[in-house]
């Protein structure tokens, strides 16, 4: 019987594990944490598909940044640096779709015009939409895809916000539209009145920085006017006369109209006929 001893060496294997900040969107940074071994080692990692930057040999590596959604299988290789010994960890993570987020409008409008939206991002059912239009809209909110007919009450700089959300995901756009100022339109006059006599309108709306349009209605003359108080409106025909006011923003080119009745009378008709001539102390029919 013969006995033979020998002695063997067992490298120490490094251990490997790792997390990550992942569930993240497209476009969205993703941060990765070594759980195993941190000194005495080399580390390798592989982010899969669509990563940026596609490897790193940080400890830690962060802001790697997915440009394609999906399950992506990601690697950490740690070697330990005297044994040669290697351990590989693989891990899945999911990366959502972020939705491309952008719209247009039908802005510069006038208050109380309507102005529409449309969504020129991402379409489709997958995604939910939530519209944020600003100071003294009607409506305030909207969850439409592309909201149309919306107003303004007040005039200036209106902040317009697009949320988009998915899979996890939200983005959003901003953007400022300029609703013009309208002028206001109102008016009397000296009516009513009797045919072939003078009717006069004053303006009692805005009163500067527009132009002004009036037609008088049927019988009229002159039957319309652009100065901002006409005078000496002179009606041949008697009756309901509709008289119509536009005012325009000289700059924003916003028109209102406003439109009154007025009641012209029928003036009578004054002659008569004589036996005339006659003689003193004759009578006269």
């Amino acid at each position: 019987m013969a006995t033979t001893t020998q002695t063997i060496t067992i490298n120490n294997t490094p251990t490997t594990s790792f997390s990550s900040t992942a569930p993240q969107c497209t476009g969205s940074a993703v941060d990765f944490t070594n759980n195993g071994t941190s000194t005495g080692v080399t580390w390798a990692w592989d982010f899969g598909s669509g990563a940026v930057p596609a490897t790193s040999t940080l400890q830690n590596p962060t802001g790697v940044i997915y440009s394609t959604s999906g399950s992506k299988t990601v690697s950490l290789v740690i070697t330990d640096t005297l044994s040669g010994c290697i351990l590989t960890a693989n891990k899945t993570i999911n990366i959502g779709q972020s939705p491309t987020v952008s719209f247009t409008t039908t802005a510069p409008q006038c208050t109380n015009s309507v102005v529409d939206f449309t969504n020129t991002g991402s379409i489709g059912g997958n995604w939910l939409f939530a519209w944020s239009l600003g100071q003294d809209a009607i409506p305030v909110n909207s969850f439409a895809e592309n909201p149309t007919g919306v107003l303004y009450t007040s005039s200036g700089n209106k902040t317009v916000t697009l949320t988009i959300t998915g899979q996890g995901c939200t983005q959003t756009s901003t953007q400022i539209i300029v609703i013009d100022a309208t002028p206001t339109a109102s008016f009397t006059s000296t009516a009513p009145q009797c045919t072939g006599l003078p009717v006069d309108f004053t303006n009692t709306g805005t009163s500067s920085g527009v132009n002004y349009s009036w037609n008088f209605g049927n019988g009229s003359t002159p039957s319309i006017d652009n100065v901002q108080n006409p005078v000496g409106v002179v009606y041949s025909s008697s009756g309901t006369k509709t008289v119509v006011l536009d005012v325009t923003d000289a700059l924003t080119g916003c028109m209102v109209s406003v439109s009154n009745t007025i009641n012209i009378n029928l003036s009578p008709t004054a002659t008569f006929q004589t036996n005339a001539p006659q003689c003193a102390n004759t009578g006269v029919t």
